[in-house]
């Protein structure tokens, strides 16, 4: 689904008169194909993703009780 979402990202920047072709696997056009997003917000999700694991890793319990 996150897929589809960047794709109609992507289309929605392109000329109205670019044909676009679906092989399947790879969206082909006459037109370049742009970005759906600046590269910058990859790179600063990315970090985010690592920040916020890191918290979980520095913060987070995990307690093992076992009873007989």
């Amino acid at each position: 689904m996150a897929g589809d979402f960047l794709t109609a990202l992507a289309l929605l920047r392109m000329p109205p008169d670019a044909a676009v072709f679906d092989d399947g696997t790879v969206l082909r056009s006459d037109e370049e194909i742009p970005r759906p997003y600046p590269r910058w917000v990859s790179s600063a999700i990315k970090v985010v993703i690592a920040l916020a694991f890191l918290v979980i890793l520095i913060f987070g319990r995990i307690e093992v009780v076992i009873e007989k």
